[in-house]
């Protein structure tokens, strides 16, 4: 079965994404269709990215980096909810995304790490990705004028 992760994105004291991760945790669940588990980026206390070597290596020295990357490679997809932080992603989530390379999935279009050659299933989900962004932009024209 499918396993995706509810991640949670930020570790700043009196943060509220958890609450919502829970949230989301829970109607998925209920949704079915995959076997579904939380991640949450606090529980691992990832350091500013402290390894020696490039994550594309995956020649991983720290144990902390470690633990992150066998967590990540248990499952198939990741759902983020994450703060929003100065109009951008928190710092921390950045943080752990770069801490692995090989754990996400979009790493196996890459041929010999350079060049990029699309699987059937990132083709299969960029119509879809671009046929929202093309509704909610339409949508959202008259709030914007």
């Amino acid at each position: 079965m499918v396993r995706i992760a509810v991640v949670v994105g930020s570790t700043r004291p009196g943060r509220r994404s958890r609450q919502v991760a829970e949230w989301v945790l829970k109607h998925a669940q209920e949704h079915g269709g995959a076997e579904f588990g939380m991640l949450d980026v606090a529980d691992f206390a990832l350091p500013l990215l402290d390894e020696p070597l490039p994550p594309s290596l995956g020649k991983y020295q720290q144990d902390h980096t470690k633990r992150w990357a066998a967590a990540v490679k248990g499952f198939d997809g990741f759902i983020f909810v994450t703060a929003e932080y100065n109009h951008s992603v928190p710092g921390a989530l950045k943080n752990t995304l770069d801490y692995g390379y090989a754990e996400w999935p979009f790493a196996a279009d890459f041929q010999e790490y350079t060049t990029f050659t699309p699987s059937e299933g990132a083709e299969e989900a960029l119509q879809p990705l671009l046929d929202q962004v093309i509704s909610w932009s339409k949508a959202l024209q008259t709030v914007r004028s």
